[in-house]
């Protein structure tokens, strides 16, 4: 398995009083932590769609940052208010139109998998309407993109296996397989190690990370804490263990907490760097 650092750790969200917009700001931390340790990037920049307008700016970003990491990237494309099984056909042509951008751009810049957010939403999709919408969308986008850029779907609110796996299944190109994302998982009721049981032969990255499971009031996402690998109630070795054994082949994983020391010394203790 190779391991990956999420650049989540170098974003630092302001709020600009005055135009009541968000402001983010990047640390530039992870990128040497990375060299240091000899792994890869997840790059987590370009997941507030903003930040992909100007091609500009994103020329300039990859040329100042990370043109040392060429063929050792992941890219996590945008992912709010992006829904590819929308009912409303307008709103699936933004989502479209937006991971064609992050395509090209992984194309571009030689990023070998690309992290995608399905947005399922419980209240609002029936299951019956979400898996065969997304397995539309996703057989189509296939076929007009020919790269070979991996795109992984990511679990957030799907809080069992078969809402992500059916549309892998149901799409069947080698090019779209599972992000798990072990810290949401952790939140619902089917936890982690079921996830690489059931799924395993279609997961191809995962999103590491520990929290304490699910907070007992509130909005579940209240617990995704994003802490240091050995931080927190999931034992971390017995799901790389498994994932390893019963994952697809290229299995890769990139560290998605804010505790980036922390974890990588977790896990070159442990033997997995």
């Amino acid at each position: 398995m190779k391991f990956y650092l999420s650049t989540i750790a170098d974003v630092d969200y302001g709020w600009n009083e005055e135009e009541e917009t968000e402001i983010i700001h990047y640390v530039h931390h992870t990128g040497p932590v990375a060299k240091e340790y000899g792994i890869g990037l997840e790059l987590a920049e370009f997941c507030i769609s903003g930040n992909c307008e100007d091609p500009s700016l994103i020329m300039d970003f990859f040329e100042a940052n990370v043109r040392d990491y060429t063929d050792d990237l992941v890219f996590h494309a945008p992912y709010n208010e992006l829904i590819p099984h929308a009912i409303e056909p307008q709103v699936s042509k933004v989502a479209w139109n937006r991971y064609h951008d992050a395509y090209l751009l992984c194309e571009k810049y030689g990023c070998k998998k690309m992290v995608v957010h399905p947005n399922y939403i419980p209240t609002l999709y029936y299951e019956s309407w979400f898996v065969p919408k997304q397995v539309e969308f996703w057989k189509k986008f296939l076929a007009e993109h020919k790269g070979k850029c991996i795109i992984c779907l990511e679990n957030v609110m799907e809080d069992h296996t078969s809402l992500i796996l059916d549309i892998a299944k149901g799409v069947e190109d080698p090019r779209l397989r599972i992000c798990l994302d072990v810290g949401h998982a952790n939140l619902h009721p089917v936890k982690p190690m079921e996830w690489i049981n059931e799924c395993g032969a279609y997961i191809s990255h995962m999103h590491i990370h520990n929290n304490n499971g699910p907070v007992t009031e509130g909005n579940a996402s209240l617990g995704d804490l994003h802490r240091a690998l050995g931080d927190g109630m999931m034992d971390m070795k017995a799901l790389l263990d498994a994932a390893e054994k019963n994952c697809a082949p290229g299995l890769t994983a990139a560290v998605e907490s804010y505790a980036i020391e922390d974890s990588c010394k977790w896990l070159k203790e442990n033997g997995y760097i």
